[in-house]
């Protein structure tokens, strides 16, 4: 196996961390992964964290459904967090629940009524604050939120800009690390960058 080694020097780990975005690939066997090994889902974190000290959890993000509304389960949570270094961190998007305006313009034929229809949970306390206490088994190894969203627009701005404002309330206990807030900005298909 030909395994990656990364390592940040001690005295940069507070300020450095090498990580990937999402974890479990097949693809990775001999690089990160052991050869031979057929991984579980919960099985793959450990060898990820030999080589890397974060990774971004991607896959809670699609939270988004016509018909409900999903967060992390709280078992999945705990069993990721437990299966890494206690300085390993973990960045989590949040779901598209609570960053998207609107649904998707691509509906499953079952739900094309939904296509572009505004999000009643768009940059909703209430959801944020669940989401949160979703997080709680990994408090102490949560790092950035990833906020995914299209790209800036004045009808919004002033709700995203009241959403922020109150970001500092809402941690309290949950976060007990340093505790970050990225934003992503997607374009989405038809629209480019001015200039």
């Amino acid at each position: 196996m030909r395994a990656l080694h990364l390592q940040v020097p001690e005295e940069h780990r507070p300020f450095l961390r090498l990580g990937t975005c999402s974890w479990k690939y097949d693809s990775w066997k001999g690089i990160i992964y052991r050869e031979g090994v057929d991984y579980g889902p919960f099985d793959y974190l450990p060898d990820y964290a030999r080589c890397f000290n974060m990774v971004e959890v991607d896959q809670w993000f699609w939270g988004l459904f016509p018909t409900a509304v999903t967060l992390p389960d709280a078992e999945t949570v705990r069993r990721y967090a437990e299966s890494v270094p206690d300085d390993f961190l973990f960045s989590v998007k949040v779901p598209n629940a609570i960053t998207l305006t609107h649904f998707y313009a691509n509906q499953h034929r079952t739900h094309r009524e939904y296509a572009n229809r505004p999000n009643e949970h768009f940059l909703s306390i209430e959801l944020f604050r669940s989401f949160l206490a979703t997080l709680t088994p990994m408090a102490s190894k949560l790092g950035p939120l990833a906020d995914e969203e299209g790209p800036p627009d004045a009808v919004h701005v002033g709700q995203r800009g009241a959403f922020g404002q109150q970001l500092p309330t809402l941690f309290g206990p949950v976060v007990a690390s340093l505790f970050l807030w990225a934003v992503t900005f997607c374009l989405t298909a038809g629209t480019k960058p001015a200039g």
